[in-house]
């Protein structure tokens, strides 16, 4: 074979391939690339809490993570409090991947992974966002077991995990807007290892 063709096709292959790279180069980046760890914790985390409530609830076609599986456990409060915990844990979850919008119609921070910018009116209406950790502020107050010493001890291990901040931050960057939803998504994950550890406590 002819070296000058073999020298050509090497000249072709050598600058398509830096064509290939320029282009990649030049093309703008997603907001998931560009904020790649925090989207890789948002996610981390989101795989804690499907991992612990489909381990500990029962989901159906119709619903997912419908209440706990059958618990030991006599007192009806608790059990009523740990049901009303699964469904708080699926409403945070749900606000920040129902991506089709089918129960959530808020605009969610995992929708933005795949876009190369964001307006201020995106950040307005993230601003517009529900905390969701505002529906644990009811367990300061629920009566939450029969047993009032077993009571104040989830009471205040709910309060120390949530730790929710009352006033909400003005957000003013993606990035801010990012990590609060990140920080949210955390305590809700770590509150479903707690609803395991709970759960596992009763497990029949």
């Amino acid at each position: 074979m002819n070296k000058w063709y073999i020298i050509g096709i090497i000249y072709i292959v050598v600058a398509s391939i830096a064509c290939i790279l320029i282009y990649n180069s030049l093309k703008p980046k997603t907001l998931g690339q560009i904020y790649k760890d925090g989207y890789e914790l948002f996610d981390y985390n989101i795989g804690i809490i499907e991992d612990n409530m489909n381990d500990i609830t029962i989901t159906t076609e119709e619903e997912k993570w419908v209440r706990l599986k059958d618990l030991n456990l006599d007192d009806e409060k608790l059990k009523a409090t740990y049901n009303l915990i699964v469904d708080d844990i699926k409403t945070c979850y749900l606000m920040s991947t129902d991506l089709e919008n089918k129960i959530f119609d808020n605009p969610k921070i995992l929708s933005f992974r795949d876009k190369t910018n964001y307006t201020y009116d995106d950040i307005k209406k993230l601003n517009q966002n529900k905390n969701c950790l505002e529906n644990f502020d009811k367990y300061n107050s629920l009566n939450i077991s029969e047993n009032p010493e077993l009571e104040n001890r989830i009471r205040a291990q709910i309060k120390i995990i949530i730790n929710n901040q009352s006033k909400k931050a003005d957000l003013k960057e993606f990035k801010d807007a990012l990590y609060y939803e990140l920080n949210i998504i955390n305590k809700i994950a770590s509150l479903s290892n707690w609803l395991k550890v709970e759960y596992d406590t009763y497990r029949e």
